[in-house]
């Protein structure tokens, strides 16, 4: 192979990185029942690139990171430009979820609540 091909081989491998990367993670679009921190319903909607809420409100959605701590699976997610972690709490349960707005950009796990989420029925408030 020819220098010239290798080098354009390798920017479309790197490119095409970059525009994976970005995207929204599968494992969490689609409707999401979700109390807010003060005890309201909400039905939150992931997609791609927004996130909509039951009140016509729409948010720019994007991802940035993702990592497995302690058996939690996360994703970091910027709505908006602000910056949130969305974990699954339990390894094997992806019906269940909380979204976090982190204290610490280096500890995504740890913060204020915001969401607590079922995909199938409104969580139970404590």
């Amino acid at each position: 192979m020819n220098r010239k091909k290798l080098k354009g081989l390798f920017l479309g491998l790197v490119m095409l990185t970059i525009l994976a990367s970005c995207k929204v993670s599968k494992d969490y679009q689609g409707e999401w029942f979700a109390l807010d921190g003060l005890g309201n319903q909400v039905k939150l909607n992931y997609t791609e690139k927004e996130l909509k809420t039951n009140d016509g409100k729409k948010y720019e959605l994007s991802q940035y990171g993702t990592g497995l701590e302690n058996g939690m699976k996360y994703y970091q997610i910027k709505i908006d430009n602000d910056k949130y972690t969305f974990i699954y709490p339990e390894k094997n349960d992806k019906d269940t979820a909380v979204v976090v707005k982190p204290d610490d950009e280096d500890k995504p796990l740890k913060g204020k609540i915001l969401f607590k989420m079922n995909k199938n029925a409104y969580p139970e408030k404590h």
